[in-house]
């Protein structure tokens, strides 16, 4: 636990904390199931995610329409499963004003029969002799994402409150439109694909309870 104080105290700057942010999940949320035991023994990465966001944010840290740090673990989570050989880059950040970092990374991902299931499930639809075009258009376009790599660029904003030293509000958006359309070869089909997909105006993906 001292340890844990010395790697993340809540005097570090939002520089540094947007730094260690970016390092920790650099390759997404990890999980138990993928790391050694040698990892597990001396502390795994997962652990010290965790450690940090508890350690650096609020606990009613604001993210897009949602709060706390339970559901920044829960976005982890769903974009590190969802999809495969995520790797997440700090580009260029900067402190506009004291405690507030504007920031552009980009997030490279797979897109796996996962994403297809749980982000884009309207192109999956099954249909034979009888199917309709938009049927049929669709799961066209989800065999042509299937295993292609995506470079989402991506804005965040860090706001670090001055008397706690911790994090108030993590906002990201990332833009899916322009990487899937130079994909598909189409902005009309890229649309067509992001008008029914699992992903929120905050970009969080999956299902949400209503």
């Amino acid at each position: 636990m001292q340890r844990d104080r010395i790697l993340f105290g809540a005097k570090q700057s939002v520089y540094n904390l947007v730094v260690e942010y970016f390092h920790l999940f650099r390759h997404g949320l990890r999980t138990l199931r993928q790391v050694n035991r040698t990892q597990i023994a001396q502390g795994t990465e997962a652990q010290q995610q965790l450690v940090f966001l508890r350690y650096s944010l609020s606990p009613n840290v604001s993210i897009g329409d949602r709060y706390g740090v339970d559901a920044i673990v829960e976005q982890w989570q769903r974009y590190s499963s969802y999809f495969r050989d995520l790797h997440f880059q700090l580009e260029h950040m900067d402190e506009i004003v004291k405690n507030l970092a504007v920031v552009a990374a980009s997030l490279s991902v797979t897109i796996t029969e996962a994403s297809l299931q749980n982000v884009f499930p309207h192109l999956l639809g099954e249909y034979g002799d009888t199917g309709n075009a938009s049927e049929i258009t669709a799961t066209s376009l989800g065999r042509k994402l299937l295993g292609r790599r995506l470079l989402l660029p991506c804005s965040l904003y860090f706001e670090r409150d001055e008397v706690s030293s911790h994090v108030v509000r993590l906002e990201m958006t990332v833009d899916f439109l322009t990487p899937i359309s130079r994909v598909l070869g189409s902005i009309t089909d890229a649309a067509f694909v992001l008008s029914q997909a699992l992903i929120t105006r905050d970009c969080a993906i999956g299902k949400f309870d209503m």
